[in-house]
C-alpha cells in the first residue's frame, strides 16, 4: 500500500497536468486511506509522495484559478486522510521536518505544529526538495513525477539544475548571491561550510572566504515549466 501510494502520486501529477479527471483519486486520498499508512512512509516515499502532491495541486489551483498558485500558499486546499493541508505546510512542515525560518535559521524546529502534521513530516531535513517544488517564476524549477526508488539521484539533477540558473558569483569582489531558502535553513543544511561544499559540487565553483547575499525566488511570472518527456524522471534508467 505505501509503495502504491507513491505511485498514485504520480498518477495524480500526470492527470493534473493533462487534465483528466482526478475525482476518485483525491477523493480517496483524502477520505478512504487510513492515517497511518502515510505515518508509516520511508524517508525516500515521504519525499516523493509530498513533492507530487504538492506540485499536483499546485498546477491545479493554477488552472482553477487562472493565475499562479502561490497567491494561494496557505488555502487549505489539499485534503489527506482527513486533515486539510495548505501547499505552506506541505513544503515548510512535511516536506521541510516543520524548522523554524525565524532567528534560527533552521537549527530549531517549530514548536506549534498539528500532531498529525509531525508524523507526516520527514526526520531529516533535505534542501533539494525546494527546488522539485512549483513557483510558476522564470527560471523555476521543472516539474517530473518523483519516483521514491530513484529520488535521490532526481533530487540531485534538480537542485543542481535549478541552482545553476538562480546563484550568481562576482568573482572580482568575492560575493556571491544564493537562493533565500539558503539564509531561511542555514543552519539546517550544515550553515557555510555546507553551502561553500554544495556550490563546488553542483558547479565546480570555489566560494570559500566568499561575502553572502540571498534572493528570493524571480517575482516575474512565468509559466508552470515541465520537464520535456519526463526525462528528468528517467535520465537514470
Amino acid at each position: 500500500m505505501r509503495g502504491d501510494l507513491a505511485e498514485w502520486s504520480n498518477l495524480l501529477l500526470a492527470d493534473v497536468r493533462f487534465g483528466q479527471n482526478i475525482k476518485v483519486m483525491t477523493s480517496q486520498l483524502a477520505e478512504n486511506v487510513p492515517r497511518k499508512v502515510f505515518y508509516r512512509f520511508s524517508s525516500n516515499t515521504k519525499k516523493a509522495f509530498w513533492t507530487n502532491m504538492y506540485n499536483a495541486y499546485y498546477i491545479l489551483l493554477t488552472k482553477r484559478y487562472n493565475k499562479p498558485a502561490k497567491y494561494f500558499l496557505d488555502e487549505k486546499c489539499v485534503r489527506i486522510a482527513r486533515h486539510n493541508l495548505t501547499l505552506n505546510e506541505i513544503e515548510r512542515d512535511i516536506l521541510g521536518g516543520y524548522r523554524s525560518t525565524g532567528i534560527s535559521k533552521g537549527y530549531f524546529r517549530k514548536s506549534k505544529v498539528h500532531d498529525h502534521v509531525k508524523k507526516l513530516a520527514v526526520n531529516e531535513y533535505d534542501h533539494r526538495v525546494h527546488y522539485a517544488l512549483c513557483r510558476s517564476v522564470v527560471d523555476g524549477p521543472e516539474i517530473i513525477p518523483y519516483h521514491r526508488k530513484v529520488i535521490d539521484k532526481q533530487l540531485n539533477y534538480a537542485a543542481g539544475l535549478y541552482l545553476e540558473l538562480n546563484i550568481d558569483f562576482d568573482h572580482d569582489n568575492k560575493t556571491v548571491v544564493l537562493p533565500l531558502f539558503m539564509k531561511e535553513y542555514y543552519y539546517a543544511i550544515g550553515g557555510k561550510k555546507a553551502i561553500v561544499e554544495l556550490v563546488y559540487e553542483c558547479m565546480d565553483a570555489e566560494i570559500d572566504g566568499y561575502k553572502f547575499f540571498y534572493k528570493d525566488f524571480d517575482k516575474e511570472e512565468d509559466i508552470i515549466r515541465y520537464a520535456d518527456d519526463y526525462r528528468l524522471a528517467h535520465f537514470m534508467k
